[in-house]
């Protein structure tokens, strides 16, 4: 403290006399690496003149260090304070002294009072904290004031600093100096320029405090004021800025089409999840989704074609969102495009296509079809052009014709082909348009002698309609009546002679809007004083004009309604005058064709309902009843709560009662009932009325029987406002099971208990969404003795001894047990309840055994049934060469070579997934075997011994399944893999591996097997074409991941499998039956019939395997027939694998093979226009026939031939992704008449991505050649998408508080300051 006045009071006079203190320049010759601050008081009091020595005086203390001012060396900073202090430049700012020099001299005066406490604790803070300080390094603080300082105090707060900044907190600390501690602290934050400042108070412990809930990238003063017990001390202010919440990078849209894309983006370290925006530009198709953290992409579906949208992602920080990046993409129109050819004459051919909104241009290539093959000829037309004549052709020759739409980076090819033979054919004249009304349009021209037919085309001029008619040649007029109004059409006519075509005449139609009138005006209702009218609107009409006339006076007036409106009400009427009411309807400047109708009131008075009365009162109801009046035609009721919202009801006549429901309980109601005559009201005969308190009742004479050892009947007193029962019965271990009843149900019996246990039921009565307190019984299962085994037997082979028995009803397991009757110890066994055999093996020839069976039921067992037995001392030989043959779908045939010396033969056969063991035995001299009966579809395992006397030989296996139906079936199984739904998953994966197991041997001629799985989404596990190997398949199923998050979209899952697993780029086969079984645990969340619709209309059957939690009904609904395998326990699951085999297999019908040919047949009678085929491949054209007349068209006719293999083409540009197509079937080898192009048809719903192939060089498509073998299968598809995180679990039970925390110790004092003098002989001279 010496040193510190003794330096203020030199730097005082300095500042009186600076010509004494800076008459010579100080110089240092050896120099320490220092840190050295210059606080300036920059008060009122100091003056700027006084300011302007300061300046000059720091200049020359920094120039003697002018040449050693650096980062590594001596550094400055200056902070000047009044009221508060500021930084001018720290340690870092410049980095040699002829910076800080000219930084010192341009130093701005502050003004203001003088606080040098303030600025001492703030430069302790900013300059001297643990983050800046360099070890070892000298700190210099030189103190540059006034005369005076208004608060300087030894007590205050030291190092107020932000430790951790993040994006909505700052994490603060500090220091506190002198002997009285701070008694406590009110800490305030701010941002510059806003008004609104938060504060906190603080105890006077605190040393760290953490402010949360700020904006991210927003820097806010802090300002800590100490409060002591008799002074205040003074505030500390310091500035922190919070971290900025940064945005995704690289948005990208890919994958566009009319109805979908797909956003993927660079995720943000430290996000949480991200949530993906989008917005049409018309701001009628918004949405929004959060994903995950790991995810950076998503599919955006169910978009508007032809839309321009704005697509936005943004990461979530917890509760922030962060930037948001976003980018404008359109969908595409879905137009699909459609190539016409006609002849125009004998050497050209006109082209015509629909224009693509999204396309950037289109190319063109022709050539011949036949003959030697020839580059084809190019020509490239921009995007406004949908047409094009190729010239220049060879009379009578068939070409092929290729449009190529262009897009950014792609290309989509569309073929077709066009010929022209014989001579020019005339033209059509005097085609006109004789009537364009409304939606119709009748066209006349000249006829032309030698026509056979005229084709009559209608185009849009946008082209999104168009449509192609065959006339006979007798007709020279033609209407169309479904136009839309107001569009330009095109209209095209030319001659056809026979399969030519003539040139064709084309004019434009522009329809007119039809003649528009009002229909339907009535009267609703019309009482004295007032009328009301009603109409069916008018489409696009923009308002309807009233005239009103008095049919007694004359008076008139008219009023303007809005478009939109269809009623209207009359007011100020005279009773029983006539009035003239005309509406007229307008569409734009447009009228329509006025209507007139003729309204009067009645002149009657109408009496009012006597006697109203409430004869019944609930809290929700009240039943009240009235006196009628005799010529009512209605009555009308009305009730209104006290709050003034009013319901009404209008009743037939002869209704003299009505209940008033539902209604809130302890609140009153005015209730009204009016009389209807006509359109007349009588006044309201009224009544006020309060409902009963809202209680709940609870059951009575709740009482329980036992009926079984696991069988409980239990029946309670019925309560009339009870809606359902809820019954609960919890087991002493707290398993706890719920079951809800109907109203109607007082008595349930509950079943599957454990014997002999104690059970606490519990019964509610449920009143709509409301429950009575429950009322509860503990009863007990019965116990039942267990009984014993029957017609124990024992057959013996060498050293094998095989025991069967007849069983005890509801034994759950057998113990086996043998021992040697000479002594020993006893071995045992225990198999299933289902097993009635068991092979006693490795036993010692010529010993006696002991077996004894005992029958167990739990942890229950009967008494044990005894035998005893001798092992034979020879051996009896096994059979050889066991095999199956002459499989079918109830039948098998064993085969086995003979065994010499055997008297005899027994063969065992059981299916594989479990249930009992048949056997029969055979004569000596038999070497096959005929098992009828059997289950199709199912796999058995069989077993032959040979018997020598009483002697069995070891059994030799072979296992085998029957054949499903025909044995080529698809069956696509979806199943339900929510991470809630792990629990199951062993059992659901045996099910589905037995199932599959029992359809009968797979491959491409025989069953093919799909796997999905489904939650909220749905993904492909397994698919049809590559399940010819059944281990493969097995795997493939142990390896699909129960790990979605929780969703049933069941109808979802149907349209997957529709769309996408039952398609024939997938493996569906033609003519051949197909299944879809559905796995649920619960309900869809989705509308699940429609789907299921739509695909039982493709032919494919429905099944379904449901478990506890599934909706039984919704399944029936959905399913073919009786569908339906449900167990309520997932244990019994194994159980539904034979039914839903059988299923399978008995509506498999068995497929014949398509023979040959035959020979032509006569000529068939005229039949009904077929509607329009698949395009069939084409076949070699046929040898010439003679020329035969023309007859009418017929059905289509069988399938063809295959054409021999086409000349192979180059290899065409890629196809757009999505699923192919089902091939159409051969056509027949001779050529027929060409027929008109088919109506283009609607968009296809866009199928999933197509395996990634390499893109090939664009070249011409070659012809179509007889469709290849069955490749080999494509590598595996890339894995799915992460899925989205699931809902957050439900907030914990509260745990106990912990121990409280032992108090920390104190800390260590700080070392003490060191004063260091400007200029220093070191010990050690550093370096340089």
């Amino acid at each position: 403290m010496i040193g510190s006045a003794a330096l203020l009071v030199a730097l005082h006079a300095l500042i009186l006399f600076p010509e004494r203190g800076t008459s010579q320049q100080a110089r240092c010759d050896n120099i320490y690496d220092s840190d050295i601050v210059f606080v300036v008081d920059g008060s009122s009091s100091i003056g700027r003149a006084n300011f302007r020595m300061i300046r000059t005086f720091m200049e020359g203390l920094v120039i003697p260090f002018i040449n050693v001012v650096s980062q590594d060396g001596v550094r400055f900073g200056v902070v000047q304070y009044s009221d508060d202090p500021r930084t001018e430049f720290d340690f870092s700012r410049y980095p040699n002294g002829s910076q800080v020099i000219q930084a010192i001299r341009t130093l701005a005066y502050k003004g203001g009072n003088t606080r040098t406490g303030a600025g001492l604790r703030y430069v302790t803070d900013n300059f001297f904290g643990p983050a800046i300080l360099r070890p070892d390094i000298p700190k210099v603080r030189k103190i540059l004031n006034s005369k005076h300082s208004l608060y300087l105090s030894a007590l205050g707060i030291t190092n107020f600093r932000v430790t951790e900044a993040g994006r909505s907190f700052l994490r603060l600390a500090w220091s506190v100096s002198g002997r009285e501690p701070p008694s406590g602290y009110r800490l305030t934050y701010s941002t510059r320029g806003d008004a609104k400042t938060g504060e906190k108070t603080l105890s006077g412990s605190a040393l760290s405090d953490t402010l949360g809930d700020l904006r991210s990238d927003t820097e806010y003063i802090l300002v800590l004021y100490p409060q002591y017990q008799r002074q205040t001390g003074t505030p500390v202010t310091i500035t922190g800025r919070t971290q900025r919440l940064e945005g995704i990078t690289d948005l990208n849209i890919q994958d566009v089409t009319s109805q979908s894309m797909t956003a993927t983006w660079r995720g943000v370290r430290g996000a949480t999840g991200y949530r993906i925006s989008w917005v049409s530009q018309t701001g009628d198709d918004t949405k929004d989704f959060d994903v995950g953290p790991t995810v950076n992409s998503y599919a955006i579906q169910n978009l508007q074609p032809s839309t321009e949208y704005t697509v936005s992602v943004s990461p979530l920080f917890g509760a922030l969102e962060g930037v948001a990046v976003s980018t404008r993409v359109k969908t595409e129109s879905g137009i699909v495009q459609v190539l016409r050819t006609f002849a125009d004459s004998p050497t050209s051919i006109q082209v015509t296509w629909n224009l693509i909104p999204e396309a950037t241009g289109y190319r063109l290539e022709w050539r011949r079809a036949r003959g030697r093959t020839k580059n084809p000829q190019v020509v490239n037309l921009p995007n406004t052009v949908n047409q094009y004549v190729i010239s220049r052709l060879q009379p009578g020759t068939e070409y092929l014709i290729t449009l190529f739409t262009l897009y950014e980076g792609r290309e989509i090819a569309t073929p077709a082909t066009a010929s022209e033979t014989g001579s020019t054919i005339g033209t059509v004249t005097n085609f006109r348009l004789t009537e364009a009304t409304g939606k119709l349009a009748r066209f006349a021209w000249n006829a032309l002698v030698g026509a056979t037919e005229y084709k009559v085309v209608i185009r849009s001029a946008d082209g999104s309609f168009e449509r192609t008619i065959n006339v006979p040649a007798t007709q020279n007029t033609f209407e169309i009546d479904d136009l839309q109004e107001g569009v330009t059409y095109y209209a095209l006519i030319s001659a056809l002679v026979g399969r030519r075509e003539g040139s064709p005449v084309s004019i434009t139609v522009r329809t007119e809007a039809a003649t528009f009138t009002i229909t339907n005006l009535r009267v609703l209702d019309a009482r004295r004083g007032r009328i009301r009218l009603a109409w069916t609107a008018v489409p696009r009409a923009t308002e309807y004009r009233i005239f009103i006339r008095n049919s007694e006076d004359g008076t008139e007036r008219s009023q303007v309604i809005s478009g939109d409106q269809t009623t209207y009400e009359l007011v100020d009427i005279q009773e029983g005058i006539t009035y003239i009411v005309r509406l007229t309807p307008v569409v734009g400047t447009r009228e329509g064709v006025p209507v007139t109708i003729n309204v009067k009131t009645e002149d009657t008075v109408v009496a009012g309902v006597a006697n109203l009365r409430v004869v019944e009162t609930t809290s929700s109801r009240f039943k009240i009843a009235w006196t009628g009046i005799a010529r009512a035609t209605g009555y009308r009721v009305t009730w209104r709560q006290s709050d003034g919202r009013e319901i009404s009801r209008t009743l037939p006549a002869g209704t003299t009662s009505y209940d008033i429901e539902p209604l809130q309980g302890n609140t009153v109601y005015i209730i009204g009932v009016t009389a209807l005559i006509g359109n007349t009201e009588s006044s309201p005969a009224t009544i006020t009325v309060r409902t009963e308190e809202d209680t709940v009742e609870q059951v009575t004479n709740l009482r329980s029987t036992v009926i079984g050892e696991n069988v409980i009947r239990l029946e309670w007193s019925p309560i009339a406002r009870a809606t359902n029962y809820r019954i609960t019965w919890r087991r002493r271990d707290g398993v706890e099971v719920s079951r809800l009843v109907t109203r109607d149900v007082t008595s349930v019996d509950i079943s599957d208990l454990v014997p002999g246990t104690s059970y606490t039921i519990f019964v509610t009565a449920v009143y709509g969404t409301r429950e009575s307190d429950p009322v509860s019984i503990v009863t007990q299962t019965g116990r039942q003795e267990v009984g014993a085994v029957t017609s124990l037997r024992i057959f013996e082979s060498q050293n094998t001894i095989r025991v069967t028995w007849v069983g005890v009803q509801g034994a759950t397991a057998y113990r086996v047990s043998w021992s040697s009757e000479s002594g020993g110890p006893e071995q045992s066994r225990e198999v299933p309840g289902n097993t009635n055999s068991f092979e006693l093996v490795n036993l010692e020839p010529g010993v006696r055994y002991i077996v004894k069976v005992t029958a167990l039921v739990g942890n229950r067992q009967g008494d044990p049934v005894s035998t005893s037995v001798t092992t034979p001392d020879f051996p009896a030989n096994p059979v050889r060469d066991l095999r199956v043959t002459d499989i079918s779908r109830q039948r098998v045939r064993l085969i086995w070579s003979a065994v010499s010396g055997s008297s005899g033969y027994r063969i065992y056969w059981r299916r594989v997934d479990g249930g009992p063991e048949s056997s029969r035995q055979v004569s000596g001299d038999t070497t096959f075997y005929d098992l009828d009966n059997l289950l199709s579809g199912a796999r058995y395992q069989f077993r032959v011994t040979s018997i020598v006397g009483t002697r069995e030989s070891e059994a030799v296996t072979v296992l085998a399944n029957t054949i499903c139906g025909s044995g080529r079936t698809d069956i696509v199984f979806m199943v339900h893999t929510t991470q809630d739904n792990q629990y199951n998953e062993e059992a659901i994966k045996r099910f589905l591996s037995q199932a599959v197991s029992s359809v009968g041997p797979l491959g491409p001629d025989a069953t093919q097997i799909s796997v999905g799985a489904y939650s909220f989404r749905q993904r492909p596990s397994v698919l049809l074409n590559r399940s010819s190997d059944l281990q493969t398949v097995l795997q493939q199923i142990q390896n699909i991941p129960f790990s979605d998050p929780s969703g049933t979209t069941i109808g979802g899952a149907i349209d997957f499998a529709r769309n996408y697993l039952f398609t024939s780029p997938y493996g569906r086969r033609r003519n051949v039956p197909g299944f879809l079984v559905i796995f649920a645990d619960s309900p869809s969340s989705d509308e699940a019939l429609q789907a299921a619709n739509a695909l039982k209309a493709t032919g494919i059957r429905i099944l379904a395997v449901g478990t506890d939690g599934a909706d039984q009904e919704q399944l029936r609904r959905i399913v073919s027939g009786q569908g339906v395998f449900y167990t309520a326990d997932i244990a019994n699951l194994r159980s539904l694998v034979d039914p839903l085999a059988e299923a399978i297999c008995s509506i498999t019908q068995v497929q014949g093979v398509e023979g040959p040919k035959g020979d032509k047949g006569d000529p068939g009678e005229k039949g009904k226009d077929g509607v329009p085929g698949l395009q069939g491949e084409r076949g070699l054209a046929g040898p010439e026939g003679k020329p035969g007349e023309r007859g009418n068209s017929g059905l289509p006719g069988p399938a063809g031939n295959p054409g021999e293999p086409g000349q192979q083409g180059l290899v065409g540009p890629p196809g757009p992704a999505g699923l192919k197509g089902n091939q159409g079937e051969p056509g027949p080898s001779v050529r027929g008449l060409p027929g008109p192009p088919g109506v283009a048809g609607p968009p296809g719903v866009p199928g999933p991505p197509g395996l990634v192939g390499p893109q090939g060089p664009p070249g011409v498509p070659g012809l179509v050649g007889e469709a290849g073998k069955n490749g080999i299968p494509g590598r595996d598809g890339v894995p799915g998408k992460d899925g989205q995180p699931g809902l957050p679990g439900k907030m914990g039970i509260p745990g106990p508080s912990g121990p409280a925390g032992t108090k920390g110790e104190p800390g260590e004092a700080g070392s003490p300051g060191e004063f260091v003098s400007w200029c220093s002989r070191a010990k050690k001279k550093k370096g340089r």
